[in-house]
């Protein structure tokens, strides 16, 4: 017999073991557990170290070339069952003086045309010496792509391009995150568990595969077959193959050799979605080629995910509630969600009011002058238009967005039994495309096989999809997400009112939170019509800012961390320089950090204008808008409520 003889599965053993009875161990929570562990290749100490405590009580060893390795049984036949620890990833090979990493693939990436594009706008983690550091990889503004809408035919994103921002200012501030080159970057691991007993998530086919060794490992270790089995978790498979070659060196030969794979949708893909009953399929039968028989087995309880460096601190009460907001999902024309959350935290003299629209207002002070100050509660997103036969959903774009950079990624769906995990699905052509964009907004999978049962969860048409939200804090000052447009403008009105004392106001304000502005401005026109008396209006929204190495400083030149920005000049609006003047002034007088310039897009502020209503816009910069990983300073929000207090008090 060849010493790489394969084991293969005999049609009769397969069909008893796909009718074998479920057992204690809960593959499913392992997996989703081991997909949330990076090992880039060639730095998989993580995963080495997770699969180590999965297989606690058994004799275990890491040789000299980092493989795992357990021996189960003795004697005669010798079999081998290995499975690699590796995955694609990055590394990081440069630190800027401003504090911007750059990367280059491990070995053995990138996997596909579009895996390196699959990084970009999102939220990356770096394995760094005080733990996994938050960065992301800088997508471009939308609304500084004047005149596109960033779906135009172009070329794959290349790491060339890839700009990765930790929240740092300088080389010095990434060093005190613990970050230094060679250091493994992967995406933000968020394995999403589907319907139909499936698991999504990068590298989830060689990590089930992984785990169902686990599995047979502590199954024949309980109950010991025949001969001996040696198992092992191979290290630097995709970098220079050292480890396998080591294994077989000083362990071979082997008489028979397992193969492990698993059926896989959505191959090379971030979203790799595997059947959780495959992989106790594939434990059961490498129990079988270990000449064992299927029986229970013991698990240890599963480990914390892995552990973030511990953030900067400070600003507190914006980033905790900025945060809270941007967790909720509101896609434009799905409102209620952050309204109701907005309305449970006004102070407790607010009158609010919701008017047909279902925009929110407080109305205080009294005078003759009547100030509005407006955000809007929407966010860009995907809403479904058609449930598909086979219960994949058809979406349809809610604003402006790059539809790439939701491909192949994660999906929050959110139905009338509240949200349903799913992916949004990569092209067909996902390993060999030749253009960024794909032919249209991506289609949901959510493990379903049929309408029916789609509907059963709780989706229809209409129902809003996200991508899972939440704030990271970066750096010392600044946070990254999906929705700080214009969830910032949202806060700062609320911390704004713990400030004001309105017995005090010689004139009307309200605070107005409005429904979808990304999709025409619909809840400030509303307003404008029926708010005859007003005399000011200042809309509180992004200032799409330029501060990144993809942009042009053509425009939009404002940096993060130097203050509020007065949004002078938009593709709508050129203010007056009397008004501007009139409000760096105001801010001079409070010694508020301020600054003023140009932009891309407009604000709530336009419905205004037809009105003869006085309008300047306030706003903080944010780079790389309406994407997953906008990013904003807290010290400039912080003096964005400075400057809503002294515009609605002084």
């Amino acid at each position: 017999m060849s010493p790489h003889k394969s084991f293969a599965i005999p049609l009769v053993l397969a069909t008893f073991l796909a009718a074998a009875p479920a057992r204690a161990v809960d593959l499913a929570a392992e997996l989703e557990a081991f997909l949330r562990v990076p090992a880039v290749a060639g730095r998989e100490e993580p995963g080495r170290d997770f699969l180590r405590q999965r297989l606690a009580g058994l004799p275990l060893e890491t040789d000299k070339a980092g493989n795992l390795v357990a021996v189960v049984g003795s004697g005669a036949p010798r079999r081998l069952v290995a499975c690699p620890l590796g995955e694609p990833g990055l590394v990081v090979t440069g630190i800027e003086p401003d504090g911007y990493l750059r990367l280059f693939p491990a070995a053995g990436a990138p996997v596909g045309a579009l895996w390196t594009q699959a990084h970009e706008g999102h939220v990356v983690m770096i394995g760094g010496s005080r733990g996994l550091v938050p960065g992301t990889v800088t997508l471009r503004s939308v609304h500084l792509m004047q005149g596109t809408d960033g779906d135009e035919p172009q070329k794959p994103f290349q790491l060339a391009d890839a700009w990765v921002d930790v929240g740092a200012e300088s080389a010095a501030e990434v060093a005190e995150l613990g970050v230094r080159r060679l250091d493994p970057v992967s995406l933000l691991r968020r394995p999403v568990r589907l319907a139909g007993g499936r698991i999504a998530g990068p590298s989830a086919r060689a990590k089930g595969a992984c785990l169902a060794a686990v599995e047979a490992a502590r199954t024949l270790q309980a109950h010991p077959g025949t001969g001996t089995t040696v198992f092992a978790w191979t290290a630097n498979d995709l970098v220079n193959g050292a480890g396998p070659a080591y294994l077989l060196r000083q362990r071979g030969p082997f008489a028979e050799t397992a193969p492990l794979d698993l059926p896989v949708l959505y191959p090379g893909t971030p979203v790799e979605t595997v059947a959780v009953e495959d992989v106790r399929r594939l434990a059961d039968s490498l129990v079988a080629f270990g000449g064992g028989s299927v029986a229970p087995s013991s698990q240890p309880p599963l480990p914390p995910p892995p552990a973030l460096a511990p953030p900067a601190g400070g600003h507190e009460e914006v980033a905790d509630l900025v945060g809270r907001l941007i967790e909720i999902p509101a896609v434009s024309g799905a409102e209620e969600p952050v309204r109701a959350e907005i309305r449970r935290r006004l102070p407790a003299w607010a009158k609010p009011e919701v008017d047909a629209q279902g925009n929110l207002l407080v109305t205080f002070g009294q005078g003759a002058e009547h100030v509005l100050f407006v955000a809007h509660m929407d966010e860009v997103g995907f809403r479904v238009t058609e449930i598909l036969p086979d219960g994949r959903l058809q979406l349809e774009k809610r604003g402006g967005l790059v539809s790439s950079v939701w491909e192949a990624q994660a999906a929050a769906v959110h139905g009338d039994r509240g949200p349903v995990s799913g992916v949004f699905e990569p092209r067909a052509d996902w390993s060999t495309a030749t253009v960024r964009a794909p032919p249209g907004p991506p289609a949901v999978f959510l493990g379903v096989a049929s309408a029916q049962e789609a509907v059963a969860l709780g989706v229809r048409v209409g129902s809003t999809v996200t991508l899972p939200k939440q704030m990271f804090r970066l750096g010392r000052h600044r946070g990254a997400g999906r929705g700080f447009d214009d969830r910032n403008g949202c806060a700062a009105l609320l911390l704004a009112l713990r400030q004001i004392d309105p017995a005090q106001l010689k004139r009307r304000v309200t605070f107005a939170w409005v429904i979808e502005e990304e999709t025409g401005l619909v809840g400030s026109k509303g307003l404008a019509e029926r708010m005859a008396d007003l005399t000011r209006v200042h809309p509180v929204d992004t200032f799409v800012s330029a501060d990144t190495p993809r942009e042009s400083r053509q425009y939009a030149d404002a940096p993060l961390g130097r203050g509020a920005v007065l949004r002078t000049m938009d593709n709508a609006t050129l203010l007056p320089r009397e008004l501007i003047d009139r409000y760096l002034a105001l801010a001079g007088r409070h010694g508020i950090p301020v600054q003023y310039g140009f932009t891309g897009g407009a604000t709530d502020g336009v419905s205004f204008l037809p009105f003869g209503v006085e309008m300047i816009p306030f706003s903080w910069p944010g780079r790389s808008s309406h994407s997953p990983v906008e990013i904003s300073d807290f010290r400039d929000v912080e003096a964005l409520i400075r400057l809503i207090v002294a515009a609605a008090t002084e």
